[in-house]
């Protein structure tokens, strides 16, 4: 997630899919930093608690990832 994380943050967008690149940065950083809390959660004496809320964060960040993934493609073919 994290070189993912990067990889997009180093790409200029578009103009037409600038919010859209914007949104997907966003759930990209969200799912890196649930998946370190996950891994922290692994490491710790924590209950399970905190991984558990860890992964079911990253699993939400994973899926908006992918519905924002859908929708620049949508406005990229309309704009095409």
């Amino acid at each position: 997630s994290a070189e993912l994380a990067e990889q997009l943050r180093a790409l200029p967008p578009p103009a037409a899919l600038a919010a859209n690149h914007t949104t997907l940065q966003s759930t990209i950083d969200l799912a890196t930093a649930s998946a370190n809390e996950a891994l922290a959660g692994l490491r710790s004496t924590d209950t399970g608690e905190v991984r558990n809320n860890a992964v079911d964060a990253y699993v939400q960040a994973a899926a908006d990832f992918n519905t924002e993934l859908t929708n620049t493609h949508n406005v990229a073919n309309a704009n095409a």
